[in-house]
């Protein structure tokens, strides 16, 4: 096993999200898997050496077999992560030091097959295709990406245009599962391909931590919202000062910047370090891109027009 899959198998171990993945796919049976979630704090109950053997067991019976399955299945747990988070469920579960990080180790099958296994490689490797949702089109008023006055950090105004990977086996794309707050859940479901007058250009694809710092590195703001530092302080612990990307001047650099499934488990919501702040990965669609200075318009009316 070459160095960056080690480098990698490690990040994902240290990331709570993705143990929260693990957790929830190796304790819930099959016939639960679409839309049920597991509660961390009840299964962890118990006397260390109880809970690891019970997890070590959990993972070999019904880890590995569940995340070697059906791609809906592992996606919609992925996605219900992203929105358990997004929503605060699991805000106070999420803080550094919490009981779930003493059985890492537990998961290690899992992150190795996540981090190295052939069939994961496109959720390092970003979006070969990208999906419009419909959905997802039009329904963000804010018109300056610098405005600061929403817990997310997710770059959204009324010129980004979001996509996902798609198709997937039977789904149109990751955006089916994979969702958080800041996303409409009702309404159009459909999908239409980025145009092919919408360019990719020049962009940053976030696969771990360092490429978060990476981005900060090209500009980044204080985080001065009250509201945003309340959230982010009670999800991730109160921080001498947090700073998150600067988005107005991030888009004269880039044309777009990614999120990959496999990003979304060593990254969001957790503190990330950068130049003696701290800065975090909130609210952010896994698998998720961003385009800047797109044209909305174009997907409303074909998404208007067309049909399942």
């Amino acid at each position: 096993m070459n160095g960056p899959t080690v480098n990698r198998e490690e990040e994902i171990l240290e990331s709570l999200p993705a143990l929260f993945f693990f957790l929830s796919i190796s304790t819930t049976r099959t016939e639960l898997l679409d839309g049920y979630f597991v509660d961390p704090e009840e299964l962890l109950r118990s006397p260390d050496q109880s809970v690891i053997d019970r997890l070590t067991s959990a993972v070999v019976d019904r880890g590995v077999p569940t995340l070697l399955g059906p791609r809906e299945d592992v996606l919609l747990h992925l996605g219900r992560t992203a929105t358990e988070l997004s929503f605060g469920v699991l805000t106070p579960l999420n803080r550094p030091g919490y009981r779930l990080s003493r059985f890492a180790e537990c998961f290690r099958p899992l992150a190795r097959i996540v981090a190295a296994s052939p069939d994961f490689t496109w959720w390092w490797e970003g979006a070969q295709t990208h999906r419009v949702t419909a959905k997802d089109i039009g329904i963000s008023h804010r018109e300056d990406l610098t405005e600061q006055s929403h817990w997310s950090n997710q770059p959204r105004s009324a010129q980004t245009i979001q996509t996902t990977p798609g198709p997937i086996e039977s789904l149109e794309s990751t955006m089916a599962v994979c969702f958080d707050n800041d996303t409409a859940f009702a309404g159009d479901n459909r999908t239409l391909p980025l145009a092919k007058n919408d360019p990719c250009g020049q962009g940053l694809r976030i696969t771990n931590p360092s490429d978060w710092q990476d981005l900060l590195s090209v500009a980044h703001t204080v985080v001065t919202d009250d509201g945003r530092l309340h959230y982010w302080s009670d999800m991730l612990g109160t921080q001498r000062k947090w700073v998150t990307p600067d988005w107005q001047r991030i888009s004269q650099s880039f044309d777009w910047i990614e999120l990959t499934l496999g990003g979304f488990l060593t990254t969001s919501c957790r503190t990330i370090e950068f130049d003696g702040s701290m800065s975090a990965v909130i609210g952010w669609t896994p698998g998720a891109t961003i385009f800047f200075n797109g044209d909305p318009d174009e997907y409303l009316g074909s998404a208007s027009m067309s049909s399942r």
